[in-house]
C-alpha cells in the first residue's frame, strides 16, 4: 500500500501543470500574448500556447521538454526544462527588423541582417498601421519607390528610376501576369491575407529572369498552418466611397491544413467636377477568393493553392452632342485572373541539402465592352462599332526546381531550372502569339570568414524569339564589426519584349498605340551598394543606412509618340547605351522598444538625358513616419509621410520611317502625402478597431506638362491624378486562433 501511494504521488507530480511567466528582461513587466511552444524531446508531445494579459500561461507535460518563447519586438528564447510548478522567461527587447526572416532571393529562409542582399521588409504590423488595402496604398509612402496612376491601366511603380516593366511582382514567389502598358495594376493586389512584403532592389535577373532588372517585390501570404483552427473577418470603410469586406478560415488536423478566404472591394469613383459624368477615378468592384491545402512535417512541406480575382471597372462617358446630350458611351472593363500553383520543399535530416519546386498556371482576361447609355430611360445597348470592344487573354505556365546543398568549409550552392511559357491572344494582338523562356542557373555562396560572404551566379537562357546573353551576378557582404554591414552587388540583366510591346494594336477615340515586331531585347548593367550601422543601447537602438545604385540599359524599350497624332504612340528601342539611372539614399531609424519607432530617409534619383549621357535630370523623395504604442491602454498611433519631388523625364517622338525624331522634356510638380492612424485592440487582441485620416494635405491633381499624364489621368491635359483628396476611414477586424 505504501509503495502504491508513493508511486501515485510521484505520477501526479510528474504530470503536473507548469505556470510559465514571460517578463521583459529590462523592466520586469509581463509580456502579454507572447507565443509559447512546447515539445517533448522525443517529439511525442507538442503544444502551442499564448500568455494572457499578465504574461502567464499554464502548460501540462509529463517529461523533459524543449520550450520556446517569442513575441514581436523581442528576441526569442529557448530552454530545456523538466516538469516544475513554475518557470519564468526573461526576454530581451530587439531592434525592429532584427528577427525578420526573408525568403526572396535566398538559398534558404534567413534573418534579414544575414542576407547577402539588402531586403526591405514591410511587416504585417506596418500594413495594419497604414490601414493599406492594396499594394498601391502600401508602397505609395515607401522611400525610392514612385507610384503612377492611370484611370484605365491602373497603378504602377518605379524603383531606382526604372519603371514597372523592369520590376518583378511575385506572390509567394510566383510571377503575377497581366501587364497593361508594361505595368501590373497594384490596386488589384489585395492585402487582406498578406503576412508581409519583401522588396529587393537591384539586379535579380540570375534568380528571377526577365523583368527583374530593377528588383523584385514579393508578397508573402499568411501561413495559418500553426493553429488548429483560426478565423478572421475584416471590414473597411473610407469616406470617398470605399466599402471593403473579407474573411478567412483555416483548420489543421495533424500535418494537414486547409484555408479558405474571400472578399469584396467596392469603390464608387471620385471626381472634382460634378457637372460631368466622366470621373478622375473610375468606379470599380472587385471579388477575390482563395483555397489552400498545406501538408507539413519535419522534412517535407507541400502546398496546393487556387486563387481567383475579378474586377469590373466602369469608365463613364460624357453626354454626347451627337445624341442631343441625352446619351453617352460607357466603357466596361472586366478583368479576370486565376492561378493554380503547387509549391513544395524537402530537406534531409541535417538540413544541409534541400529540394524546392514550384509549378504554376495563370490565366488573365481583359475584356472591354462599350455601351450606349440612354440617360432618359436608363437603358443601354451594345455599341455597334466593333472597334469599341475587345478581349485579350494571357496564359502563363511556370515550372521551377532548385537543389540546395551546404558543404563544409563555408561553401553552399544552389542550382536549378526555370521554364516560363507565356502566350496571348486577342484582336489587339492580331491573333495568338507566344514567347517561351527556358533557363538553368547556378549560384554559390562562399563564407571564408564568419564576417565575409561572396556569392557569384550565372543564368543561361534560351528564348524562343531572342538570343539571350549569359546573365551573371556577383554579390558580397562584409561585416567588419558586429554593428556594421557592407553589401555590394553587380549583375547583367536581360529582358525580352513583352507580347504587347511586340504585337499590340490598340485603336479607339483616345488611343492609337501599336506594337513593334522588330523590337530588340534589353540588356543592362546594374550595380548596387549599401552600408548599415546599428547602435544597440539596450531598450533604445539606432540604425543608419546608406544605399547607392547605378543602372545602364542598352536598347531601352519605350513608348514613343507621334508628333502629328496626339493619341498615337509606338513601342520602339532607344538606340545604344543611352538610358542610365543612378542614385543615393540615406535613412535613419530610432526605436525605444516596445513603445516608439521613428524612421526617416531621403533618396536622390538621377536619370540620363537621352541626347547626352553626361547630363542627368534629378528628383528626390523623402519618407518619414513614426509609431507609438501605449501598453496600458493598448493604443497604437502611427503617422506616415512622403514627399515626392518634382519629376523630370523625357518624351520621345518618332518619324514615319521608325526613327527617333526628337526628345522633349516631361515635368511633374512635387507633392506630399500624409496618413494618420489610431488603433486599439480588445478581448485579448481578438478585436481591433482602427480609424484615421488619409491624404491629410488633400492632394488630388498635380500640375504636369509634356506627356506626364495619361489620357485617362485627369480632367486637364496639364494635370496628373495623384489621389482622391482627404478622406476618413474606419476599420474593424476580428480574429481568433486556437493552438
Amino acid at each position: 500500500m505504501i509503495i502504491f501511494v508513493l508511486v501515485n504521488l510521484s505520477l501526479q507530480a510528474f504530470s503536473q501543470s507548469t505556470l510559465v511567466r514571460v517578463l521583459d528582461k529590462h523592466t520586469g513587466d509581463p509580456v502579454p500574448y507572447s507565443y509559447v511552444f512546447l515539445e517533448s524531446l522525443d517529439g511525442k508531445v507538442k503544444s502551442d500556447n499564448l500568455t494572457d494579459d499578465k504574461g502567464e500561461v499554464s502548460v501540462t507535460f509529463d517529461r523533459r521538454a524543449r520550450i520556446s518563447v517569442s513575441e514581436l519586438g523581442y528576441t526569442g528564447e529557448t530552454d530545456t526544462i523538466d516538469p516544475v510548478p513554475s518557470y519564468t522567461f526573461y526576454i530581451e527587447p530587439a531592434p525592429a527588423g532584427l528577427n525578420e526572416v526573408v525568403v526572396t532571393a535566398q538559398f534558404t529562409p534567413q534573418r534579414s541582417d544575414k542576407s547577402i542582399y539588402k531586403v526591405n521588409v514591410i511587416s504585417g504590423i506596418q500594413i495594419e498601421q497604414k490601414a493599406a488595402q492594396d499594394l498601391r496604398e502600401l508602397l505609395s509612402t515607401e522611400l525610392n519607390i514612385r507610384s503612377t496612376q492611370d484611370n484605365i491601366l491602373g497603378a504602377g511603380l518605379s524603383i531606382q528610376g526604372l519603371t514597372g516593366e523592369n520590376v518583378k511582382i511575385l506572390i509567394d514567389g510566383v510571377p503575377v501576369i497581366g501587364r497593361q502598358n508594361g505595368i501590373i495594376d497594384l490596386s488589384q493586389i489585395n492585402l487582406a491575407n498578406v503576412d508581409h512584403v519583401e522588396i529587393v532592389e537591384g539586379p535579380m535577373s540570375v534568380i528571377y529572369g526577365s523583368n527583374a532588372l530593377a528588383g523584385a517585390v514579393n508578397i508573402i501570404t499568411r501561413d495559418n498552418s500553426k493553429s488548429i483552427i483560426s478565423g478572421r473577418v475584416n471590414t473597411y470603410y473610407e469616406s470617398v466611397g470605399v466599402y471593403n469586406g473579407n474573411m478567412s478560415f483555416s483548420a489543421r488536423h495533424n500535418n494537414s491544413s486547409l484555408s479558405l478566404s474571400g472578399g469584396r472591394n467596392f469603390f464608387g469613383g471620385f471626381s472634382t467636377d460634378r457637372q460631368r459624368r466622366s470621373m478622375l477615378w473610375d468606379p470599380k468592384e472587385q471579388y477575390n477568393a482563395d483555397i489552400l491545402y498545406q501538408y507539413n512535417n519535419k522534412r517535407i512541406r507541400s502546398n496546393v493553392e487556387g486563387t481567383l480575382f475579378t474586377e469590373q471597372l466602369r469608365n463613364l462617358g460624357d453626354l454626347s452632342p451627337d445624341f442631343s446630350f441625352e446619351k453617352a458611351f460607357d466603357e466596361y472593363h472586366f478583368t479576370r485572373r486565376y492561378d493554380i500553383r503547387t509549391t513544395g520543399s524537402w530537406k534531409n535530416s541535417s538540413g544541409s541539402s534541400s529540394l524546392t519546386w514550384l509549378t504554376a498556371f495563370s490565366h488573365y482576361d481583359k475584356i472591354k465592352r462599350t455601351y450606349l447609355k440612354n440617360l432618359v430611360d436608363l437603358t443601354k445597348t451594345l455599341a455597334a462599332d466593333a472597334s469599341m470592344h475587345d478581349t485579350s487573354s494571357i496564359n502563363s505556365a511556370v515550372l521551377r526546381g532548385i537543389y540546395y546543398n551546404r558543404t563544409g568549409a563555408g561553401i553552399s550552392f544552389q542550382t536549378g531550372f526555370d521554364i516560363d511559357l507565356e502566350s496571348g491572344s486577342g484582336k489587339r494582338m492580331d491573333g495568338s502569339k507566344a514567347i517561351y523562356d527556358y533557363a538553368v542557373f547556378l549560384s554559390s555562396r562562399y563564407d571564408p570568414f564568419p564576417s565575409l560572404s561572396l556569392q557569384p551566379g550565372l543564368r543561361i537562357i534560351y528564348n524562343t524569339k531572342y538570343r539571350a546573353p549569359i546573365v551573371w551576378s556577383l554579390s558580397a557582404k562584409w561585416d567588419p564589426l558586429k554593428s556594421i554591414r557592407l553589401r555590394v552587388s553587380a549583375g547583367k540583366g536581360f529582358r525580352s519584349p513583352s507580347l504587347k510591346e511586340l504585337y499590340l494594336d490598340f485603336r479607339d477615340s483616345n488611343h492609337n498605340v501599336t506594337g513593334n515586331a522588330d523590337l530588340k531585347s534589353e540588356t543592362s548593367l546594374n550595380i548596387n551598394g549599401s552600408a548599415d550601422y546599428s547602435l544597440d543601447l539596450g531598450r533604445s537602438s539606432f540604425h543608419f543606412d546608406v544605399k547607392s545604385y547605378y543602372n545602364k540599359i542598352r536598347n531601352k524599350i519605350d513608348l514613343l509618340y507621334d508628333p502629328v497624332d496626339p493619341t498615337g504612340a509606338k513601342y520602339m528601342n532607344i538606340p545604344g547605351n543611352n538610358f542610365v539611372t543612378k542614385g543615393l539614399s540615406f535613412s535613419l531609424q530610432y526605436e525605444l522598444s516596445p513603445w516608439f519607432l521613428f524612421n526617416a530617409g531621403i533618396n536622390f534619383n538621377g536619370k540620363s538625358r537621352l541626347e547626352d549621357l553626361s547630363e542627368f535630370t534629378w528628383s528626390e523623395n523623402v519618407a518619414s513616419g513614426f509609431s507609438y504604442k501605449n501598453l496600458k491602454y493598448k493604443l497604437n498611433l502611427s503617422l506616415s509621410y512622403k514627399y515626392t519631388g518634382a519629376y523630370k523625364d523625357y518624351r520621345g517622338e518618332f518619324t514615319l520611317d521608325n526613327q527617333v525624331a526628337s526628345i522633349s522634356q516631361v515635368y511633374m510638380n512635387d507633392y506630399s502625402l500624409m496618413d494618420l492612424t489610431l488603433s486599439r485592440s480588445f478581448f485579448k487582441d481578438r478585436i481591433n478597431l482602427a480609424t484615421g485620416v488619409k491624404n491629410l494635405f488633400n492632394v488630388v491633381n498635380v500640375y504636369s506638362v509634356g506627356g506626364g499624364s495619361s489620357v485617362h489621368g485627369s480632367d486637364s491635359s496639364n494635370e496628373s491624378s495623384v489621389g482622391w483628396g482627404r478622406t476618413f476611414f474606419i476599420k474593424a477586424s476580428w480574429s481568433f486562433d486556437k493552438y
